[in-house]
């Protein structure tokens, strides 16, 4: 067997043993909205959305996308998404745009939202509880962000009917048992749109999103730091967790083996001064046709135990094994 091939049954043996978090079925939604009609336009969220999914769908997620939806659109939206949760590994969903706060739930805002009370705001836009709540129906690993902490551009208007309704940023909100919750920024407080192409914590999940290796929580301490940096402290993502075990979306890179005839030589090396017996004696403890292999490249049909090489190799080829099946015969004598 070549090198090449047994490298492919590592990787092969490698992605059949890995955790649901590297290897999963995974689907997201993912919906971004800028163009607001009643409300300030937002230039960053179509951006953040459009990037988020495209890494999404690089990471093996099935993504329903929406960009700049009205409140039928959302709801569309939602509606996909859940009919493609069942069975389903990993649940992620990402929103970019206004999102509001009433009596400690959070809502996010359709393009063609128009208000006038909070019964209007509840009855017109997506709560962020329900589509939890359809998240954590089946056992699964759940990861909600939510880059929508602005302004509430509704505060002034609605202040005054209305003691439930917040000015500043997204409520805290709790996740289920295997579910992560990730904010733009803490509690009550507001994000920054941010002044290129993406916000803030969308730049910063971008850039250690798909980071091989990276534990979700260590990735989101990495966002943190750096969100904090680029807005002089003023932002402070935050989360909320109750995952169970590690989640790691990208697995980390596995490193090809070394040349089997270098490993051969490197255990012969340890065994005296006799180089080809201990090459020889080396090839037995392994024990694969590519061992036996190694022997004759490195010391070709002259070498002492040749005629014997050829025997094991002719052997694990009738056999179709990479393994000896019987105990080696005694070695000759150096």
């Amino acid at each position: 067997m070549s090198i090449r091939a047994l490298w492919a049954i590592m990787v092969g043996v490698v992605l059949m043993g890995a955790s649901p978090a590297s290897a999963a079925n995974r689907v997201a939604l993912v919906i971004g909205n800028s163009s607001y009609t009643s409300v300030p336009t937002l230039p960053n969220p179509r951006n953040d959305a459009e990037d988020i999914a495209a890494a999404l769908r690089n990471l093996g997620f099935d993504v329903v996308e929406g960009r700049d939806l009205d409140r039928r659109g959302m709801a569309d939206a939602v509606r996909r998404f859940v009919r493609n949760l069942p069975g389903s590994d990993i649940a992620l969903f990402f929103y970019a745009g206004h999102g509001v706060q009433i009596g400690g739930d959070n809502y996010l805002l359709p393009i063609d939202v128009r208000a006038e009370t909070t019964s209007d705001i509840k009855l017109d836009t997506i709560d962020v509880g329900t589509i939890m709540e359809e998240m954590g129906a089946e056992k699964r690993v759940n990861l909600i962000f939510l880059d929508a902490c602005r302004d509430n551009p509704f505060a002034n208007s609605l202040r005054l009917s209305s003691r439930s309704i917040s000015s500043r940023g997204l409520a805290r909100q709790d996740s289920g048992v295997g579910s992560l919750i990730a904010f733009a920024t803490q509690p009550n407080n507001i994000a920054l749109d941010g002044g290129g192409r993406n916000s803030p914590f969308t730049q910063a999940l971008l850039k250690h999103l798909t980071t091989p290796g990276l534990e979700i929580r260590a990735m989101l301490s990495r966002v943190r730091n750096d969100v904090i940096a680029t807005t002089g402290g003023k932002q402070v993502p935050w989360e909320n967790s109750s995952l169970t075990g590690e989640i790691v979306l990208v697995p980390p890179p596995i490193s090809p083996p070394p040349s089997l005839a270098a490993e051969v030589k490197s255990e012969g090396s340890k065994n005296g001064s006799d180089t080809e017996l201990s090459f020889w004696q080396s090839a037995e403890r392994i024990g694969t046709k590519a061992a036996f292999e190694a022997y004759k490249q490195e010391f070709g049909s002259e070498g002492r135990f040749a005629a014997l090489a050829n025997e094991r190799i002719a052997a694990l080829s009738t056999s179709n094994s990479t393994n000896v099946s019987t105990t080696p015969a005694s070695l000759p004598k150096a």
